[in-house]
């Protein structure tokens, strides 16, 4: 009599594997995804904190830039509207419309000039630090930062530009822009409705 080869538990083994290599093959995503939404979740913290601490800090050397402007005799827009005019070649005859158009765009350059500065330095402290080694540490990095712009970057791009101010001011506004900095972590992070988001 001839017998038929039983292939059933052949073909429960092949399942078997093809399962077993499956969930295998799940488990590299499995842990790497915890990973993943940490470190996007750490990149947001960092960008909400230097943004935060940017505007504050923006507008802290703004009141500088336009105090200097002052004191020598222009309007307080005008170092924005000098680096407006820059911006967009507007000359400084044109009508009311393009100045105030350049005083607008030249406040906006500054806000973007601050704010790409402390992305950096919200990086460097996103945990949350005592108010003095912040202080420390935004002052070491404004000059820095100072020294940075000095060597590295078009006139344009550079701090306090605008109001074309003299060494002695610059060390003024990059005084004021490293309490600000520190100032500004300070407040971004207590901000923050998480205070776990900040020390991840």
């Amino acid at each position: 009599m001839t017998t038929t080869p039983d292939f059933s538990s052949d073909r429960d083994r092949d399942a078997d594997d093809r399962a077993t290599s499956g969930h295998l093959a799940t488990l590299p995503v499995a842990r790497t995804a915890p990973i993943a939404a940490a470190t996007a979740g750490n990149e947001d913290g960092v960008l909400r904190l230097g943004v935060r601490c940017g505007l504050f800090a923006a507008a802290a050397t703004a009141g500088v830039l336009a105090g200097f402007a002052i004191r020598a005799g222009d309007g307080a827009a005008a170092p924005f509207a000098a680096t407006g005019r820059m911006l967009l070649g507007v000359p400084a005859s044109a009508g009311a419309a393009a100045q105030s158009l350049a005083v607008v765009v030249g406040v906006l350059l500054h806000c973007a000039i601050v704010v790409a500065w402390a992305l950096p330095f919200a990086a460097l402290v996103r945990r949350r630090r005592s108010a003095a080694v912040l202080l420390v540490t935004a002052a070491l990095y404004a000059a820095a930062a100072y020294l940075a712009s000095e060597r590295l970057f078009p006139e344009l791009l550079r701090l306090g530009h605008g109001a074309r101010a003299f060494p002695p001011q610059l060390v003024l506004l990059y005084a004021v822009l490293a309490v600000a900095l520190g100032l500004g972590m300070r407040l971004a992070f207590s901000g923050n409705a998480s205070p776990s988001a900040a020390s991840h």
